[in-house]
């Protein structure tokens, strides 16, 4: 049996207070239920991981980021988006990985 490689998209990068636009976890075909999301860069913000089923109201999933980090994502979800809530400086890159392999990594 061959492995299922996860999926990975990058969010647009964070240089402001703002939020990155919505990434659609929607078409994943996994066995499992979890997305992950990453965070790196060098910035001085806090950054929230929110999820939405309708791409307009957001609820945020863990807790806060003020350096690099990941949260884990519960996968009924349909969108994901990464926001910085505050910031001073810098660039805040994120992704979001899922698949049925992102649990083994």
């Amino acid at each position: 049996m061959s492995a299922t490689r996860p999926v990975v998209k990058a969010f647009d990068d964070i240089t402001s207070q703002a939020a990155a636009p919505a990434i659609s976890i929607e078409d994943a075909d996994v066995k499992n239920d979890k997305a992950t999301v990453q965070v790196w860069g060098t910035f001085t913000a806090t950054v929230k991981v929110e999820g939405s089923q309708d791409g307009t109201n957001w609820t945020q999933i863990g807790s806060d980021l003020t350096a690099p980090g990941f949260v884990d994502v519960d996968k009924k979800v349909k969108f994901v988006r990464t926001r910085a809530s505050a910031y001073t400086s810098g660039t805040v890159e994120s992704s979001v990985m899922y698949g049925e392999r992102v649990s083994k990594l």
